[in-house]
């Protein structure tokens, strides 16, 4: 694999040398002959099957994940809407794709509330190209702060957030206010393990390094569970 990188990276650097623009069709005629070498040579290694902890983590967080997903396009189906009527669009814009979701803590329990930052795209009859939204908005009853979408003219302005078991970037709009909000003080370390995302798209026939590390931390859990119950029962008289 290192080879195939660097005959793919030779193409982006003739081109930067040269001052050239890359060809589609030659890349796409490169990268095809590539992937059909390196697939031919390759050996399709089976993933381990899973322990019961690791695919109740599994089946939870796809869970968890459609019912969240579920509860976002609905609000930004509705923002959406608002923004059409507020602008006096003579088209509708209909959701795409969530993109990115940054959580924000407003305020401290039990008052407090979170407040969502969300990217997706949303398509328009009244143009070609999918169009780049930013929004904000919470699901608390102790909202004070207005709930609003719109779209963004700089798709590359982006921010990077990582936490325990998630990664990903938000582009904001193009106000001094959205300064703060800037990259996580510990960075990229935060997430160097398994995100929640990866047991989403989990598939036992190519996330061989996933699984494994689902078993042996579910197998941890299991055997944690086991000597806390073994403990619990000590010294405690049983009838016969």
């Amino acid at each position: 694999m290192p080879d195939t990188r660097s005959e793919l990276l030779s193409f982006i650097t003739e081109a930067q040398t040269s001052g050239t623009v890359l060809r589609v069709d030659d890349m796409t005629q490169s990268i095809s002959l590539i992937w059909n070498r390196n697939r031919s040579g390759a050996q399709t290694v089976q993933a381990p099957e899973l322990c019961t902890g690791a695919l109740r983590a599994v089946s939870s967080e796809r869970s968890d994940y459609e019912d969240e997903r579920s509860c976002f396009r609905s609000k930004i189906d509705q923002l959406l809407k608002e923004y059409t009527t507020q602008q006096f669009l003579g088209s509708k814009y209909k959701l795409d794709t969530i993109l990115g979701v940054e959580e924000r803590n407003k305020g401290y329990r039990p008052c407090g509330y979170i407040r969502y930052h969300v990217n997706f795209t949303a398509t328009c009859d009244l143009r070609l190209q999918r169009t780049l939204f930013y929004a904000e908005f919470s699901f608390s009853s102790r909202e004070q702060e207005p709930e609003f979408c719109c779209p963004l003219p700089y798709a590359n302005a982006g921010r990077c957030y990582y936490g325990v078991i998630s990664a990903r970037k938000i582009v904001y709009p193009d106000d001094a206010k959205y300064i703060p909000d800037d990259i996580t003080v510990r960075g990229t370390r935060s997430a160097d393990g398994m995100l929640g995302m990866d047991l989403v798209y989990f598939s036992p026939k190519f996330d061989v390094e996933i699984a494994e590390n689902l078993n042996v931390l579910h197998s941890e859990e299991e055997e944690e569970k086991r000597k806390k119950m073994r403990k619990t029962g000590r010294g405690v008289c049983r009838p016969n």
